[in-house]
Parts: C-alpha cells; sequence; structure tokens
C-alpha cells in the first residue's frame, strides 16, 4: 500500500505538468479558420538560435500575449519589454490542413523572424543590436507555408523591439509585441489583394474629390473675400482630404516609424478641421465670436502639442474636447438658424447636421463603453461604412447645393 501511494505520489507532478502543457497548446482545425494567434505564446528576454528548435524545453518560461501589452508598473518581464526576445507557440494541426497552403498574417512595430518546426520561413526586417536593427511592419501580407504531418507544431519568432518603451511614451503606442493571424492561403492571398484595392480606390477617390473642393472653394474666396465661409469650408475640405490621405501613408507603407508619426500628425489634422468647422459654421449663422476664439486657442494649442511632442494623453484629452464642443455647435448653430428661417440654412445646415450626429455617437459610445471598434467584414461594420460615407460627403454635396441655390438667388435678383 505504500509503496503504491509513493508511485502516486511520484506520477501526480507528471500528469499535472502534461495536463498543463496540453491546456497551452492551440489546435488548429479546418473549421477554425481564419483564427487569431494572439494568446498561449511562450516568452522569453533572452537570444539563443536553439530557441527555434520543436524539442527546445519552454516549460519555465512566461505564458503571454504575443502583443505584449506594456504596463505602467510591470510585475512580469514582457509587460516591460524593450529589447529582444523569443516567443513560441505550440499548435496541434489536423490532418485535414496538411500539405493545405496555409498563411500567416503578421503586424508589428519591430523586427521578426519567423520559424516552423525550426526552419526559418521569413524575416521581417533586421535584427542587429539596438541602435543597428532595422524595423519593419509585414502589414498583414500573407505568409504562405505548409505542414507536411499532422500533429504537434511549433511556430517560433525571434522578436527584437528596442523603441517600445519610446514608441509608449511619445505614440501611445502600447503594443511591443505583434499580432499574428492565421488562415487558409488561397483565401488569405485573395482578401489581401481586394482589400488593398478596394480601400486604394476608397481613399484616393475621397482625397481627390476634397482636394479640388478645397481648391474651388479657396479661388471663390480669393475673387470674393467678403465670403469667408468659403474659406473657413476650403480649409475644412483640406483637412478631410488630409485625413484620408495620412491612412494611406500608414497603412501603404512598412516604416513603423513613418506610421506612428503619421498617427501622431492626425491630431494636428483634427484640430485644423474643428477650427475650420467652427468658423465655417459661426461665419454662416453664428452672432457672438467668443466660442470660436476659445476653440481657435485650443486648436493652435494642439498643433502646437503635436509639433513639440507633447504628451499623446494630453493631446487625446483636448482632441476629444474640440471634436465634442465642434459638434455639439454646429448642431445648436444649425437648429438655431432654421428656426431663425435664416436663408440657406436648411441646406447647409442638413450636410453638417448628419456628419455631426455621426461624430457625437461615436464619441458617445467610445467615452460609455471606453472603446469603439468596428469589424469591416460584419454586417454592422457595412452599415456604418454606408452612414460614414454618407455623412462625410454630406457636406459637400449640401455646399454643392447651397452655392447653386445662393448663384441662381443673385442672378434672379439683378434681374429684378
Amino acid at each position: 500500500m505504500k509503496k503504491l501511494l509513493l508511485l502516486c505520489f511520484v506520477l501526480l507532478p507528471l500528469l499535472i505538468r502534461a495536463q498543463s502543457s496540453e491546456h497551452h497548446i492551440t489546435y488548429i482545425t479546418k473549421d477554425s479558420l481564419p483564427r487569431k494567434l494572439f494568446e498561449n505564446w511562450k516568452f522569453l528576454a533572452a537570444d539563443s538560435p536553439a530557441m527555434a528548435l520543436p524539442e527546445y524545453n519552454d516549460t519555465t518560461w512566461e505564458l503571454v500575449s504575443s502583443q505584449l501589452w506594456l504596463k505602467e508598473n510591470p510585475k512580469k518581464e514582457s509587460e516591460k519589454f524593450n529589447g529582444i526576445g523569443w516567443l513560441r507557440l505550440n499548435v496541434r494541426i489536423d490532418s485535414s490542413l496538411v500539405n493545405v497552403p496555409l498563411a500567416l498574417e503578421v503586424t508589428h512595430y519591430g523586427a521578426s523572424e519567423i520559424y516552423v518546426d525550426g526552419s526559418k520561413i521569413m524575416s521581417y526586417g533586421n535584427i542587429k543590436g539596438k541602435d543597428s536593427s532595422v524595423y519593419y511592419d509585414p502589414q498583414r501580407v500573407p505568409l504562405v507555408f505548409y505542414v507536411h504531418a499532422a500533429g504537434l507544431h511549433v511556430i517560433a519568432v525571434r522578436y527584437a523591439n528596442y523603441n517600445s518603451l519610446q514608441n509608449s511614451k511619445t505614440y501611445r503606442a502600447e503594443m511591443a509585441g505583434f499580432k499574428m493571424n492565421l488562415r487558409k492561403g488561397n483565401e488569405a492571398i485573395i482578401s489581401s489583394f481586394d482589400t488593398s484595392l478596394s480601400n486604394t480606390f476608397i481613399i484616393i477617390l475621397l482625397f481627390g474629390i476634397f482636394v479640388a473642393l478645397s481648391m474651388l472653394h479657396l479661388f471663390l474666396y480669393l475673387y470674393y473675400r467678403a465670403a469667408r465661409s468659403n474659406l473657413f469650408f476650403s480649409l475644412f475640405c483640406f483637412a478631410l482630404a488630409l485625413a484620408f490621405l495620412l491612412p494611406f501613408v500608414s497603412g501603404f507603407n512598412s516604416d513603423p516609424g513613418l506610421q506612428l508619426f503619421a498617427g501622431r500628425l492626425g491630431y494636428g489634422v483634427c484640430s485644423l478641421a474643428c477650427f475650420s468647422l467652427s468658423g465655417f459654421s459661426n461665419e454662416l449663422f453664428g452672432k457672438k465670436r467668443i466660442r470660436f476664439y476659445i476653440i481657435t486657442f485650443f486648436a493652435l494649442a494642439l498643433i502646437l502639442m503635436t509639433l513639440l511632442s507633447a504628451p499623446v494623453e494630453w493631446m487625446a484629452g483636448i482632441t476629444l474636447g474640440l471634436i465634442s464642443v465642434v459638434s455639439l455647435e454646429a448642431v445648436i448653430l444649425i437648429v438655431s438658424a432654421v428656426f431663425r428661417k435664416v436663408p440657406g440654412a436648411r441646406i447647409i445646415g442638413l450636410g453638417i447636421f448628419f456628419l455631426a450626429l455621426l461624430i457625437l455617437a461615436i464619441v458617445s459610445i467610445a467615452a460609455i463603453t471606453g472603446e469603439f471598434s468596428i469589424e469591416p467584414n460584419t454586417v454592422a461594420g457595412r452599415i456604418f461604412s454606408i452612414f460614414l460615407a454618407i455623412s462625410i460627403l454630406s457636406i459637400p454635396v449640401s455646399m454643392s447645393v447651397y452655392q447653386a441655390w445662393s448663384f441662381s438667388s443673385i442672378n434672379k435678383n439683378l434681374e429684378a
């Protein structure tokens, strides 16, 4: 009896370890794709070529998310990551995926080397130490590979990001690690091509529309400077054009530094849009200018903070406040002008009203829930995209209708 108890005590840790190791294995079947590979990674802040091998002992490594989110008061090694390390993921591949093209979609701000069962399949950037590493964002471009046998496989990533703490401080980029998705190869390639093509077409189209409108109303102001509303509307259209250009630069560029800098410039673009929309609304429908002067002060302060690399938390707070105040001001001025029966208020007001309500809805949802995220490939995402396009285009359309109405009214009055 004593020998039996002793045998149980010896085997018990082995059984617990086996169950624990099985618990941290990611199971991949044909029906489970596409799959986000964010969890169950094992991490060690060290560097050795042997860590790519499938038989390497990683039982003592820290269990993390591949994104390696940074924290102000880190308790774990991964929460203060600012250098180089290895991440390993154990996946069990179903027999239905043997010799089937699979694709990894990766995005990160650092540099990486990706291994499958000890064989390197791709390098993104170049890892050469703190001062010489070259960082590269693969932008989820599909990386196709094969597995030739069912069962347990190891995805190992040698990853370096020596700028992670600085990126967090300057750009509020809290992700020190990477995101990785696994999809069927053919589907990933087709989806990547379609997304790239549609995004390019839409962004370039809207950018061109708003640049043309900006130039048109700038010339209208230069030839008739008494109508300052044309100047403010020209600046507003220019800000919207930049708002489409910056995501294009960020989304089609593999330099993480330029991506983060383009994101920071978005605060300056937002301040220009708020300033010009407030000026446009007050020029047409407002009587008192004190609100406009206050908004102008904070817009200029936000632009200055953008150029001087101020803390992102301050900039985000001012931006949220500006968007909320300017949208609310536009709605109130429009409603008041409609009730006062100001000529043309209904025409222009309708366009601004749609955009302002959309902005207020987004800000309110983000303030209540703490975030605002829409999956573009879902029904809700497509509906939101349609409403977003209608709201953005409502202002230039309403302004064009107003210009036609104004031109017609002036001609009729001159004829009379």
